[in-house]
């Protein structure tokens, strides 16, 4: 978990706090589907044609965007993968 205060727009000081663990991405909670669906699709996995229309565009547009941006938004469409129950795992 993160903890940023200011105070006000005009502060001079932002205070920054953290866990130790939070740029250990594997132990955060938030992220866990993501681990999750990559460990279960080890052997490979398909998502349903449901699936890949919803995120069709974000798919198309990464390559638009900055390196920090892909990244960010690679994540995103792993977290939203990871929450669909519409997909095969490969055997």
């Amino acid at each position: 978990m993160l903890l940023f205060n200011c105070l006000q727009a005009s502060s001079k000081l932002v205070l920054f706090q953290s866990n130790p663990s939070f740029f250990n991405f594997q132990e955060s909670p938030e992220v866990a589907s993501i681990f999750e669906l990559i460990e279960h699709s080890k052997f490979g996995v398909v998502f349903h044609k449901n699936v890949i229309k919803e995120l069709a565009d974000e798919f198309k547009n990464i390559h638009q965007l900055d390196n920090f941006e892909q990244y960010l938004a690679v994540i995103r469409l792993f977290k939203k993968l990871s929450l669909s129950n519409d997909y095969e795992l490969l055997h």
